[in-house]
Formats: C-alpha cells, sequence, structure tokens
C-alpha cells in the first residue's frame, strides 16, 4: 500500500491501520479518506457535504475536506467488493454458522427524484449487517433480474459461506425468482399475499381460502406440498392481532417462523442508517453511484458502532424500559459511546484506543 502524507488526528490514524490491514489493495489516502469519512459521520451524521467536511479531524481548511469528499464521490472508483470482505471480516461472518440473508429495499425522494436502495444483509442478534446493494434511481419493487443480480455478486465475493436460508417480505415474489431460489443450496422463507393461488392434488384456491379458521396466535403448517408461482413449497400460516402471516419455503421447516422474523433485523438497520442513527435520508445526493459510496462507508461505521455496542453492553448493561424493550439497540448504545469520545476534547486518549480494539476484535 502507497502511503501519502496528510495531516490528521492521532485517532483517525488508529482507525486507518485497523481498516488498512484488510483494504490492502487500495492506496494510503483512500484509506486515511476513509478513515476520516467514518468518524465524520459518526460525530455529525449525514447531512450536507460541508457539515461533513467540518467535522474531517485534518489540519486543513474545511474548503480543502470538501474538495476531497467531491473528488471521492465524483471520481473514485470504490472497489465494493472489497468493502464487503471488509465488513465480514470486520464482523466475523465468514466463520457464523447456518447464516440467515435477509433482503429488502428503502426508498426515498429528494425533491422529485427517487433513491430506491436494494439491500442484503445478514442477520445477526437482533439486527442486520449490511452486505451488499445496489442503488437506483426509481420508486416501486425491485425487478427480478436486480435481485438476482444482487445475490450473485454477493455468492461470486463468497461462494463458500455457511448460507442456511434467505427471507423476504411479500413484494419479493415471482415464478422466476422462486425458480432462481430454488436452485440455490440454501432454502428461503418468502412471505405471501393472501391472494396467491396455491395448488395442491389438482385442486387450486387462494392461499387465504387454504387458512381459513385459526385463532389468534395460533401457527400452522400446513399438510403435503403446493404448487405457488410454478415452484413446489411447503407453506405455514400464522393469525397475529393483525392479521395472517402466509410463508413458503423449499423443505418443511418446522421453524419457518423463527427463520422468518430475523427479516425485522434489516428494519433495524435501515433505521440505524437512517432516522435513528446516520441520516442517510438527509443527504441531499441524487446520483445512485454517490448513494452506493455514502452507504459502503457508512456500513463500516454502523459495524464499528454495533461492536462497541454489544462489547459495552458485556460490561454495563442496556436499561431495560418499563415496556420490556432496551432503551437502546446494541448498535445506539455504540453509536452514542463513540460519538461522546469523539465530541468530548476531555475524553482520555485510552477510551478511544479500547473502542478500535473492539474493532479488530472477532
Amino acid at each position: 500500500m502507497a502511503k501519502a502524507k496528510y495531516a490528521s488526528s492521532g485517532k483517525v490514524t488508529k482507525l486507518v491501520t485497523v481498516l488498512s490491514s484488510h483494504l490492502t489493495e487500495f492506496h494510503f489516502a483512500r484509506v486515511q479518506f476513509i478513515g476520516l469519512f467514518v468518524i465524520a459521520v459518526i460525530k455529525v451524521g449525514l447531512g450536507g457535504l460541508i457539515q461533513i467536511a467540518t467535522a474531517f479531524e485534518r489540519n486543513v481548511e474545511c474548503s480543502s475536506s470538501l474538495r476531497r469528499i467531491e473528488r471521492f464521490l465524483n471520481h473514485y472508483n470504490l472497489d465494493f467488493k472489497a468493502i464487503t470482505r471488509l465488513i465480514v471480516s470486520l464482523q466475523g461472518i465468514d466463520k457464523w454458522k447456518d447464516i440467515v440473508l435477509c433482503l429488502d429495499r428503502s426508498n426515498w425522494k429528494v425533491g422529485k427524484k427517487n433513491i430506491n436502495i436494494l439491500l442484503l444483509s445478514a442477520a445477526y442478534k437482533n439486527v442486520s449487517v449490511p452486505l451488499i446493494w445496489s442503488v437506483f434511481p426509481k420508486k416501486g419493487n425491485s425487478s427480478t433480474e436486480e435481485r438476482i443480480e444482487l445475490i450473485e455478486r454477493f455468492l461470486s465475493i463468497f461462494p463458500n459461506l455457511s448460507i442456511s436460508s434467505i427471507v423476504a417480505d411479500r413484494e419479493f415474489v415471482g415464478q422466476k425468482w422462486f425458480t432462481y431460489l430454488s436452485g440455490k443450496n440454501f432454502d428461503f422463507v418468502m412471505r405471501l399475499k393472501s391472494n396467491f393461488k396455491a395448488t395442491r392434488k389438482g385442486k387450486t384456491k387462494s392461499i387465504a381460502a387454504w387458512c381459513r379458521g385459526l385463532a389468534i396466535s395460533e401457527t400452522y403448517h400446513l399438510e403435503g406440498v403446493f404448487i405457488v408461482n410454478g415452484v413446489e413449497v411447503y407453506l405455514s400460516v400464522s393469525r397475529t392481532q393483525k392479521g395472517y402471516i402466509y410463508l413458503a419455503s423449499p423443505v418443511f421447516l418446522e421453524n419457518a417462523f423463527e427463520i422468518y422474523k430475523q427479516r425485522w433485523e434489516i428494519e433495524t438497520l435501515f433505521k440505524a442508517l437512517k432516522t435513528q442513527g446516520f441520516k442517510l435520508e438527509n443527504t441531499k445526493l441524487t446520483e445512485p453511484e454517490k448513494i452506493a459510496k455514502l452507504l459502503a462507508l457508512c456500513s463500516i461505521a454502523f459495524v464499528w458502532c454495533y461492536k462497541v455496542g454489544e462489547w459495552k453492553h458485556k460490561k454495563t448493561k442496556i436499561r431495560v424500559c418499563s415496556n420490556g424493550y432496551n432503551e437502546y439497540s446494541f448498535f445506539r448504545y455504540g453509536l452514542l459511546e463513540i460519538k461522546k469520545i469523539l465530541n468530548n476534547p476531555m475524553s482520555k486518549e485510552t477510551k478511544f484506543n479500547q473502542k478500535i480494539k473492539v474493532l479488530s476484535m472477532e
């Protein structure tokens, strides 16, 4: 890795040291930029680029930092596969067993322009870790081709991960999609709409018609194999206070609903990246390539905050509120801890060093 001389704080240097051990093909100046940006986004979140530039810990004018950010967004060809490998390594995902992948999307508008993120993550302890993503300038559902491309891109980087299943919500359906998933060496658990047609022993009815009569809080696995979207699946149904949940899987899964519950963890991830964390939706940028780069840097910051939050919880338990829920997620707990250290000039260096050490822990 070639090195360049840029005046930056000791905190940035320590973070860069960790990142450099993983991003070995990156020029040193690029790794340093990533370190500067990660620390800045934890300090102030994503708003205008000037706000981020002001939070850069460099002994230069803000205008210089702003130009550096603009050059990165406008011209730098970021190696997203290397970022995925970095995230997997930092979080230790390559050592996990029976990984559950979550697929979902998030969208918002800036003026009249749509931003639509399709994201694949790995479920882990009440949250999902971002792995790989695509950004589109459109509204509405993703296409089957877009989903397949995203998954194949991930599997090309990690063909031998211990993946047990992939989960997704009702919009991720279709014959071509189900056929594709049926050909993989891992299971899927997909939620279905009630009006989907299911065929068994020559009889075709809506899924809702096959599943009538359940009591609230009751879960049931329908007997036999059904044809849905041209693919053989097993159906499971659960009735909640809000209605029915219908699931399809290629093999009988007694724990189908336990697996599917992990899909909600990607919702927690999106909250961390957006409203309850880095405020990704507040950026005024609209170009998909730039949003994808911001998401890459925020994903690195997310992993650091999550690991620190999990580590701190072992030392000082997160308070449980009267409603039975924790006051903070691990991510939020870690974000506040690192932010406090970064924004407090009186904070001891040893505290920051400990948080860097946590990032390196497996």
